[in-house]
């Protein structure tokens, strides 16, 4: 199964208008099935390890004001409205491990923009224990982290350039892989075999990287930043597919006489 914002864009219009619609679409089919339409934004999406709920970051619209702080919801996969997990809770991402392991948590970011707090996450039940913490520098907006594949271990990056620490959630040595060619990092998320990583990175154009755990790179796909840009690369639950983010934007042009 594979979840998208519209990726066809079967009206278009509905867009333009601010309407979320979300598509359940399968690899074998040339047909996408209309999970959701609401009035928003929907930033982050995962798909729960057993199938059942799309996690995400929402933020509605009314008329024509979004709201300023995006709330933690669900979404079932066979269809219906979002759930909000976390009322008036500040939350920054929200990810997911593989089965067997059903591990999801939540990252929030500190008023200070100094710390960063994970919390176990059961997309039913709500929030659990806190996992663990990790530091960031309040002066850059660019942070990131992802939980492997089998629930042990968190990716962070901080910064632009890595590199990228593995925190162990069983109370085990940090480690850190120096990447050796990316630079202006934007994402960072666990390859599905758990042996790498895939990281979105801002140079001259947006470009996709395989990066091992050695810190060996290589570019996967690149796209004009004038054309659009991409963040964040999902490996399919199979690791045969990636799914790659991007949008591009367009604009009128008007000229006006005599004012």
């Amino acid at each position: 199964m594979a979840v998208s914002r519209n990726s066809s864009c079967p009206d278009c219009s509905a867009l333009r208008e601010g309407y979320l619609r979300i598509y359940k679409q399968s690899f074998d089919s040339d047909t996408p099935q209309l999970l959701l339409s609401v009035q928003g934004v929907l930033t982050g999406a995962r798909v729960s390890p057993d199938g059942k709920w799309i996690l995400g970051l929402m933020s509605r619209k009314t008329g024509e004001v979004v709201e300023a702080r995006p709330q933690l919801v669900r979404i079932p996969t066979v269809g219906g409205d979002p759930q909000v997990i976390l009322q008036n809770h500040p939350v920054d991402a929200a990810f997911c491990a593989r089965p067997p392991s059903y591990v999801c948590a939540v990252a929030e970011l500190s008023e200070d923009r100094k710390l960063v707090t994970v919390t176990a996450l059961d997309p039913a039940k709500g929030p659990g224990p806190e996992l663990i913490r990790f530091d960031v520098d309040s002066k850059d907006q660019y942070w990131n982290c992802d939980i492997s594949p089998d629930g042990t271990n968190l990716a962070v990056t901080v910064g632009e350039n890595g590199p990228i620490r593995i925190l162990s959630l069983r109370g085990l040595p940090e480690q850190r892989i120096r990447v050796k060619k990316p630079k202006g990092i934007r994402s960072v998320d666990w390859a599905g075999d758990g042996k790498g990583f895939f990281l979105s990175a801002q140079q001259a154009g947006t470009e996709i990287w395989h990066v091992d755990l050695r810190g060996n790179a290589q570019v996967l796909w690149t796209t004009d930043v004038f054309l659009g840009e991409a963040h964040e690369a999902r490996p399919s639950p199979d690791g045969r597919h990636l799914a790659i983010q991007t949008w591009a934007t367009s604009g009128n042009l008007w000229m006006m006489e005599n004012f």
